[in-house]
């Protein structure tokens, strides 16, 4: 993450922020102060040209210039903006904060870049009003007037510090704010760039928390519950929504969907890679409740990933360990083909709730539904929960969902979109009230990317995905909050 740091003048031009390559007005020594206590002792990111009209590194900062001319003495060179703010190799202390200093081309890649904004975490902004506005050629991007942009600029952590306003009192009586080459009003503020999306989950749970009725549960412990709540998440440009207010197992999230995508059902094989998540729920003694004592330890039956894979094939169930290749309908082949498809086609789905077969289930499922909606070269997903662990489930839910829909993506030469999970019954287990509340007081960072490493003819098809073909860039989430899972 990284933040960015601008005076300008407001007009009805924009903001102005320089006048062939320099500062429009004269040196504003209160505004100078703040540069310098928000910039000392961090790095400082700027432009070629912004360096030249400093004409010198920065005393008592790391001294970053994006150029392809070259080094330069004293300072660090890169040829990239987003390689110098997001893929840099520098090992500096958790204490030095990367802070964009200039101009108007490096702004404007902040905004306009997909990643870069999205990493993008505070705006210091000193806005000027002279009573006799200077000529301007370069502008910081005006976010005031971009919905879409300044409404995840809503939290102001400090705003209406008023650095230049007073009144000069003439011999004729006149009164005037500022002498000549001072603002009438500077105002120095800093915002800070909401996750929205994450906000919205973390609005969730306080909702429940807050409004919920206590119900009781089938595993016998007492939770909050809402009726039908839906979050989304935009997946474009490698997008992937993993929490960041807390370590969400990832591997653990996307070894459960390789595992559901195979259409195996020992749930051994995750346990073995050291993902004990369906320990509970494939216990001798749930089973034996469950009134499936034929069943051996580990066996989910033809839940989750039999129903992915192998539809109609429920009365040939013999356990885990037998091999049913060819058998029943692929409902996930089916998806990837109709992807591939151009015709118009509103049924792409997988549909897991096999109402004939819920007593072969270990556990029927909570996700219940996927509805794949193919929009040109995008395609979105929209995951049906009728029941919906807010702390546990979900976070992995969400996740999961999405490597599902990057994987389709990726063999059916179509690009994410959108996730859209809508929980029916949406519900905080009372043991983990207090986790919540700690979660609800963290600030969310960026979501970071995922790469799939293998092209689509290398995997084949979605039995060819391997955990090592997905890498994730720029994940920096909060310490882990650890809950028992209500089994």
């Amino acid at each position: 993450m990284y933040s960015i740091i601008v005076a300008c003048q407001t007009g009805e031009e924009g903001f102005g922020i320089g006048k062939n390559g320099k500062m429009p007005w004269p040196r504003l020594d209160k505004d100078m102060k703040k540069f310098r206590e928000v910039t000392m002792g961090h790095r400082v990111v700027m432009g070629r040209k912004t360096y030249e009209s400093i004409g010198k590194p920065l005393e008592g900062r790391i001294n970053v210039v994006i150029s392809r001319k070259g080094p330069i003495d004293g300072v660090i060179v890169y040829d990239s903006l987003k390689t110098a703010l997001l893929e840099c190799k520098e090992k500096y202390d958790k204490n030095v904060k990367t802070i964009v200093i200039g101009g108007g081309e490096i702004y404007r890649q902040c905004f306009e870049d997909p990643e870069l904004y999205r990493n993008l975490h505070l705006l210091y902004m000193t806005q000027l009003n002279f009573e006799k506005p200077y000529e301007c050629d370069t502008f910081f991007p005006n976010i005031l007037k971009n919905d879409e942009i300044y409404e995840k600029w809503v939290e102001i952590i400090e705003h209406g510090e008023t650095l230049y306003n007073y009144p000069i009192f003439h011999d004729d009586g006149t009164i005037t704010m500022t002498p000549p080459g001072i603002p009438m009003a500077g105002d120095f503020s800093v915002s800070r760039h909401i996750n929205r999306e994450e906000q919205n989950y973390l609005d969730l749970c306080k909702d429940i928390l807050d409004n919920g009725e206590m119900v009781d549960t089938r595993p016998g412990v007492k939770a909050k519950s809402c009726f039908s709540r839906n979050l989304r998440f935009d997946v474009r440009n490698g997008v992937i929504p993993i929490l960041t207010t807390k370590l969400v197992f990832l591997r653990g999230s996307l070894e459960e969907i390789l595992f559901f995508t195979s259409g195996k059902t020992d749930a051994g094989i995750l346990k073995e890679k050291g993902v004990r998540i369906w320990d509970g729920n494939t216990t001798r003694d749930f089973l034996d409740k469950r009134g499936l004592n034929h069943y051996p330890e580990g066996d989910i039956g033809v839940s989750y990933s039999f129903q992915f894979r192998h539809v109609g094939a429920e009365n040939e169930y013999k356990g885990c360990k037998e091999d049913y290749t060819g058998k029943g309908i692929d409902q996930i082949s089916d998806v990837i083909a109709a992807l591939k498809s151009d015709e118009p086609n509103r049924r792409i789905m997988i549909n897991l709730w096999n109402v004939a077969h819920l007593d072969k289930m270990t556990l029927p499922p909570c996700l219940f539904c996927y509805v794949f909606c193919r929009q040109g070269e995008y395609v979105s997903i929209q995951a049906i929960m009728r029941s919906a662990d807010l702390f546990l489930g979900v976070p992995f839910n969400v996740t999961g969902t999405t490597f599902l829909l990057n994987m389709v993506c990726h063999l059916s030469g179509r690009k994410p979109k959108e996730v859209s999970i809508t929980m029916v019954d949406c519900h905080i287990y009372e043991n983990h009230f207090s986790q919540v509340k700690e979660q609800i007081a963290r600030e969310p960072y960026p979501f970071p990317t995922l790469k799939i490493k293998r092209t689509a003819e290398e995997i084949g098809n979605i039995d060819g995905f391997r955990y090592e073909d997905f890498e994730i860039y720029n994940y920096n989430p909060r310490p882990a909050i650890k809950g028992e899972m209500a089994v």
